[in-house]
């Protein structure tokens, strides 16, 4: 660890002392040029790269270790075509010198070159025959298809109570604002007036914290749900108080869950944390100048602050060990049960 990167004000300091060198720079290489060019380098066509001065090239190593694997791959592989869908053009026009390439993407890229070809194309919905594909490839992708064009097809139904207004409390956290959109349905989430087993899957997304009562809205949820349909649910496995006067439990670990779904008749599929103890500890240490300031008309000093850093260090380090605090303590829990079609009267 790299101790002076702790020292508060470090990095801001580090900034200012490379734009003023750069800015030195700039003086001293305007001067050297001849009078006649002086007239056409001006200050604001400056464009200070003030990180590049470095002893080695930076890069994320991630995104390139990844398509340098693909390529040494497609390449031992040598196939009469590649197909891409949605990977990083990149990885699609480089491998295109050595094997014709098509590539796909919702959003095709604009580009012409020799044995590539780029159009547009529906991950969910792509127009191959089956096992028509030799050499395909798909990368970091599936995690940017959420809602949008690729659930155009759902329908949607949104409901909520709309009644939570950020500026009416001074207690806890709140949203400088809230907008609700377009509703399809505003009502009690435990008296929803839609019929029995109406719903193939439904979302119920940092909500049971904000009812007085969540097993009767595990209730109403599963009155909703078809017969082997999906619930998904997510809430805090511990929060500060937040969207106050609607904050009626700080969160619910997976007991809770195997409990209560089950007796309706549920079989949980899977039970994913978000986070765990140590990015927890981390996310409140972070919040306590704020909550000093508000609480405590106070504020750390230099050596708290440098002491922080220290402990948030660790904090991290012990986070990339991790393999169970999550059980202990996390963020929230993100929950999918199916209903069961055998025990789908419970519910009712």
């Amino acid at each position: 660890m790299k101790l002076h990167r702790l020292i508060p004000g470090w990095t801001q300091s580090q900034q200012a002392w490379r734009f003023a060198k750069f800015a030195g720079e700039y003086r001293k290489f305007r001067s050297d040029c001849q009078p006649s060019q002086r007239s056409t380098l001006r200050w604001s066509d400056r464009y200070p790269c003030l990180d590049d001065r470095t002893s080695d090239t930076g890069f994320d190593r991630h995104y390139i270790y990844h398509t340098a694997w693909a390529s040494r791959v497609v390449a031992e592989m040598n196939p009469d075509k590649h197909v891409d869908i949605g990977s990083s053009i990149y990885f699609a026009t480089g491998i295109s010198a050595f094997v014709p390439v098509e590539f796909y993407d919702y959003r095709p890229a604009n580009i012409e070159l020799k044995n590539l070809i780029s159009e547009q194309a529906d991950l969910t919905d792509l127009h191959f025959d089956s096992q028509s594909v030799s050499s395909l490839s798909c990368m970091h992708v599936v995690e940017h298809v959420g809602l949008g064009p690729y659930c155009q097809h759902l329908d949607y139904v949104s409901q909520d109570f709309a009644q939570y207004v950020p500026d009416q409390q001074a207690e806890g956290l709140h949203m400088k604002q809230w907008d609700y959109g377009d509703l399809d349905i505003i009502c009690d989430i435990t008296s929803i007036p839609e019929q029995d087993n109406s719903f193939d899957a439904v979302l119920c997304s940092e909500v049971l914290e904000h009812v007085p009562n969540p097993v009767a809205v595990l209730h109403e949820l599963a009155r909703l749900l078809k017969p082997e349909g999906r619930l998904i649910i997510t809430a805090p496995f511990v929060s500060l108080t937040h969207y106050a006067p609607y904050h009626f439990a700080t969160g619910f670990n997976r007991y809770f869950y195997q409990q209560h779904l089950g007796e309706l008749g549920f079989q949980i599929n899977t039970v994913s944390p978000n986070g765990n103890f140590f990015k927890l500890v981390a996310q409140e240490l972070r919040r306590v100048k704020q909550v000093a300031i508000e609480h405590s008309h106070d504020r750390p000093n230099v050596i708290e602050k440098y002491c922080t850093k220290v402990v948030l260090s660790m904090l991290n380090r012990f986070s990339k060990k991790d393999n169970s605090s999550s059980e202990l303590a996390c963020f929230g829990l993100q929950i999918v049960a199916t209903k069961k079609a055998s025990t789908a009267s419970r519910a009712a």
